[in-house]
């Protein structure tokens, strides 16, 4: 029986519409429990679609990185998701690897169910540039997503991420394709 579909910080921060959102988030769930063998029809009925633009949304959300397919035996496709969430995987919780990491940081604690499992608190308070600033790699993941971003942006946000002098100075959408490329670069 379905409960329902929590769309992770990661996820709900990503340059995507929000039935793309939902889509990348149900695969991460259902990959998070096992594999992801959904069809198409799964994700029309889900998302209140078409098959055929549930499918367009998968190549879209593939083109972009956000997924990749990792099997085909001629009847089910497997999608996994590229980039890990703070929640839970079904390998090992993230946060244990992160705990071990931040050592000197205190770490939110929740006292209810829900904040125990959606880590939000967690999240919101690490940001992911002080992170990288505490690793000492600014400058180079600086340049790096400079590179990147080149030719993934808009001319608009182009403007904003190529007039800036570092992570800091980014605002708007600039700020948000940085932290964005912060998760999936860890």
């Amino acid at each position: 029986m379905r409960t329902g579909l929590w769309i992770p910080v990661e996820i709900e921060v990503l340059p995507l519409n929000l039935t793309e959102k939902v889509l990348l988030a149900e695969i991460v769930s259902l990959d998070r429990v096992g594999e992801c063998f959904a069809s198409n029809e799964h994700f029309s009925k889900l998302l209140g679609i078409r098959p055929d633009s549930a499918s367009r949304m998968i190549s879209k959300l593939k083109k972009l990185g956000y997924i990749k397919q990792t099997g085909f035996d001629g009847r089910k496709r497997k999608l996994t998701p590229v980039f890990e969430t703070k929640s839970k995987t079904k390998v090992e919780p993230i946060l244990s690897k992160v705990l071990s990491s931040t050592s000197n940081q205190s770490i939110p604690k929740s006292k209810s169910r829900v904040g125990d499992s959606a880590e939000a608190a967690f999240a919101i308070s690490n940001d992911p540039i002080k992170k990288v600033q505490l690793n000492k790699n600014v400058q180079k993941s600086w340049e790096d997503f400079l590179e990147w971003s080149r030719e993934r942006v808009t001319l608009t946000t182009w403007d904003i991420i190529s007039n800036s002098k570092d992570p800091e100075s980014l605002s708007g959408s600039g700020l948000l394709y940085w932290k964005n490329w912060i998760c999936l670069n860890r």
